[in-house]
């Protein structure tokens, strides 16, 4: 692998993690609006919970 090559894998990974990032905080902004009194710690563990979910349908539906 070039160096180019190898820095355009980190820049990729990088925005990929920035994406991502920006994802999960625009899903915990539409949480705490549907769930004003929870707290942040609360609205993570809803997201966390939920993506885990999202998740397990996934495979499942992939098994059937």
């Amino acid at each position: 692998m070039t160096q180019a090559e190898h820095d355009r894998i980190v820049i990729n990974l990088q925005k990929t993690f920035e994406i991502i990032q920006t994802c999960f905080d625009l899903k915990a902004a539409f949480l705490r609006r549907q769930y004003p009194g929870k707290s942040n710690e609360e609205i993570n563990a809803l997201l966390c919970r939920q993506m885990i979910e999202r998740k397990e349908r996934a495979w499942k539906s992939v098994k059937d």
